[in-house]
């Protein structure tokens, strides 16, 4: 790996290649869906503000996917569910707003930010969902979009869908404490297992005992180095 890249580009899981074809798929998923948007909701012109903000997602994703193809995935792990995020905001905005059955795609965001980020920044990507959902929950209010169900539209909405991302939020941030919490008890445990191996072994290569081990079929498995001293190999 390159030593000049920076620490913040590099990771911490670059050899894991299962990770890695995931995260490229999701780049390409993330990055074909921005550029969907972009000609589902006719927001193909510069003059629309929309555009100029899933150009930008696209960009940055396309940078992050080769970033990604050369073993740096720490960009990617925030810019793909963060991205993502961005995309639903645009597609909820020229759609239905708050009312719009994207809305829920705010939760798979949330799950694949958990997944990728972990817990410890979880909270950060559930905040950025409430924030879209916010702005969008507001702007639908204040007329900026106008989406044909806007009349229905109130702080009961925004409430519902943060009730929804807090739980979801919580719900993986202790399942995910827990499977932490199990892994380290496993080391513990495999720990413990090689130091008590280890000092089986050395008991045994020391001991003036005869020590001789057969298994279910009366083959010998073992001897330790008093029995070859006495007899040889």
């Amino acid at each position: 790996m390159n030593k000049k890249m920076p620490p913040w580009l590099q990771g911490t899981v670059n050899d894991d290649p299962g990770f890695a074809r995931m995260l490229i798929v999701l780049h390409s998923i993330v990055l074909t869906a921005a550029l969907a948007i972009l000609l589902i909701t006719n927001t193909f012109t510069p003059a629309n503000i929309t555009f100029w903000i899933l150009s930008l997602l696209s960009v940055l994703l396309l940078v992050s996917l080769v970033l990604s193809l050369y073993g740096y995935f720490s960009f990617g792990r925030f810019i793909v569910p963060a991205g993502l995020i961005v995309a639903i905001t645009a597609l909820v905005f020229n759609g239905q707003g708050m009312h719009d059955t994207a809305m829920v795609a705010f939760s798979a965001a949330l799950l694949l930010g958990g997944m990728l980020v972990g817990r410890h920044g979880l909270w950060g990507f559930t905040l950025l969902c409430m924030t879209a959902i916010t702005l969008v929950g507001l702007s639908e209010m204040n007329g900026i979009i106008t989406p044909t169900m806007r009349e229905y539209t109130g702080w009961d909405d925004i409430l519902i869908n943060y009730t929804l991302l807090i739980s979801i939020a919580t719900g993986m941030n202790v399942l995910m404490k827990r499977m932490e919490e199990s892994v380290k008890q496993a080391q513990t445990n495999e720990q413990a297992w090689r130091l008590s191996e280890e000092r089986f072994r050395s008991f045994m290569e020391t001991s003036p005992a005869i020590v001789i081990m057969k298994d279910a079929d009366s083959r010998y498995v073992y001897c330790n180095p008093r029995v070859e001293s006495l007899f040889g190999r």
